[in-house]
């Protein structure tokens, strides 16, 4: 019994450090972008427009990737893999796939018709109207 659990501590132990790794590795390429962003592109409208743009999918990305909806759905495919076996889990996962990818169409579909809504409301007194560097479109882009 001591040998299946400290089996699983140490998978759990791993699967940690899994994740933590991916983190560091994504801050650090982020840095990167912002770097290059910068190098390329220096400070102005344009740039400004990109940052705003990528505000927008990050804050959905903040809610529902790494917010509660993952911290729910973990524990219930754990118990589901762990009740219903394989087969009932393949199918409820396809359920699942299913249900995410057509919420995130009509997200994605709503995100770009009313970008020049959700840019006002994410960064008041910036212009979406005009076509150079406007966030608006970059949003559009970026979904």
């Amino acid at each position: 019994m001591s040998g299946d659990r400290h089996e699983a501590r140490a998978g759990v132990v791993s699967a940690v450090g899994s994740i933590g790794l991916a983190t560091l590795a994504s801050r650090v390429l982020g840095y990167v972008r912002d770097m290059v962003v910068a190098q390329a592109f220096g400070a102005g409208p344009v740039t400004d427009a990109f940052f705003v743009a990528f505000r927008i999918p990050n804050l959905l990305r903040r809610l529902l990737a790494e917010g509660a909806l993952s911290t729910a759905v973990i524990p219930v495919f754990t118990q589901y893999l762990a009740s219903g076996g394989r087969a009932g889990f393949a199918a409820m996962a396809r359920a699942v796939a299913g249900a995410s990818a057509l919420t995130l169409c009509v997200v994605t579909l709503a995100g770009m018709l009313g970008a020049r809504w959700i840019v006002t409301l994410m960064a008041p007194g910036r212009s979406s109207t005009s076509r150079s560097g406007s966030p608006g479109s970059c949003s559009r882009i970026s979904s």
